[in-house]
């Protein structure tokens, strides 16, 4: 009997240490996904979709999904499990819709450094294709703090900063027409820096022009493809 209760024991407690440790996995797998990525291809049965060219952003256990163009999307929540082959990916209900309107999606992914797919319907697929089913293709963007020294026109001129350091030389690159440049604020919840108040007039804005440049704009910024696709500035509350 007492046996039996100590082999119990054991059991009770690789079980927990196995749900714990699935748990700091699949939390680890999540955060390897965090950043803002651009929409490489998306396909449905062998058809471009609206969503190609656009943007998601991954943050904690959210995601956020816009097209190319348009100001808002939407965002739901996801949750992943790196210990399944392939990896699998279910997402929540999204945020336009009521809580549970809807049958959830499920999915599988793959990650390999700065690209990723994912590839869901309402049941989940074995493999990545689109056939009736929904296929996305992504790039991460470059996201890095930086100091702007001169803005001319669509053309910023900057110095990367890593850890207080200047980092590689002073660039010169495009900012994209429909990049957004806005306040930067902190996410209490992911702790990481996102967009807040988009900034009057964009780059026109008399801060860029008011500000001692030869100091640099202090700003974090996104880069895909070689161009700006969003400036965040970090100017303390200042207008």
């Amino acid at each position: 009997m007492i046996n039996r209760f100590v082999g119990a024991g054991i059991s009770l407690v690789l079980f927990v240490a196995a749900g714990a440790a699935y748990g700091d996995d699949a939390s680890d797998a999540a955060k390897k996904l965090e950043g803002i990525w651009t929409v490489e291809s998306a396909t449905l049965d062998g058809k471009d979709l609206p969503t190609k060219g656009g943007q998601v952003v991954i943050a904690g256990n959210k995601i956020a999904f816009k097209e190319k163009g348009k100001d808002k999307g939407y965002t739901q929540t996801f949750e992943v499990d790196p210990s399944k082959k392939p990896n699998t990916i279910d997402f929540g209900t999204p945020d336009v819709l009521p809580p549970n309107s809807a049958s959830p999606l499920k999915g599988i992914y793959e990650l390999d450094k700065d690209n990723l797919k994912l590839c869901y319907w309402f049941s989940r697929p074995s493999e990545f294709n689109d056939k009736k089913r929904l296929l996305l293709v992504l790039k991460r963007n470059d996201e890095f703090i930086a100091q702007i020294t001169k803005v001319d026109g669509n053309n910023v001129t900057y110095q990367r900063y890593k850890k207080g350091e200047k980092d590689g030389d002073v660039v010169t690159v495009e900012v994209a027409a429909d990049a957004k440049i806005a306040d930067g604020k902190l996410d209490k919840d992911t702790k990481k820096l996102v967009a807040g108040d988009a900034v009057e007039g964009g780059l026109k804005n008399k801060y860029f022009s008011n500000a001692p440049l030869d100091k640099g704009v202090g700003a974090q910024l996104t880069t895909s493809n070689n161009m700006v696709t969003q400036i965040l500035l970090l100017r303390g509350g200042k207008k």
